[in-house]
């Protein structure tokens, strides 16, 4: 928060009015569509396995069929995670660097952000890419 009394206390985006009025979407809404999409992507991992463990070959393959689009999705989410988690220990280091001017701060933090949005943008349009195929098979 900014101490000049000119510099607006919330974004644009940030009012769900305003975001309705313009068409656009919280910040915060790819990752928690992402987040609720890896969700399910898990469950289907943990059915399949389960399947597997238990011995049952042929129900683990009947769930990989009905879901041949999703399964190669397993490792794109998990591989989304674990890229957000780095975004995540980047953003840390650089707000506890205490030596770190805050220009440099802020850059480094908006290029965090930019590439956390990509990651998510990625991972989403393609989500929606082999649910578009599912829907049309």
């Amino acid at each position: 928060m900014s101490d000049d009394p000119t510099t607006p206390i919330m974004q644009f985006n940030e009012v769900p009015f305003a975001r309705r009025v313009t068409g656009t979407t919280s910040p915060t809404y790819d990752r928690s569509i992402f987040y609720e999409r890896n969700e399910q992507l898990q469950i289907l991992k943990n059915q399949i396995e389960g399947f597997q463990q238990a011995g049952n070959k042929e129900a683990a393959a009947g769930v990989r069929s009905q879901n041949r689009a999703l399964v190669p999705m397993i490792t794109m989410g998990e591989r989304t995670q674990k890229d957000l988690g780095d975004i995540r220990k980047a953003r840390a280091a650089i707000t506890e660097n205490g030596k770190m001017a805050p220009e440099a701060k802020t850059s480094r933090l908006e290029q965090l952000n930019q590439r956390e949005q990509q990651i998510l943008l990625r991972f989403n349009t393609r989500w929606n890419q082999v649910n578009q195929l599912r829907s049309a098979a």
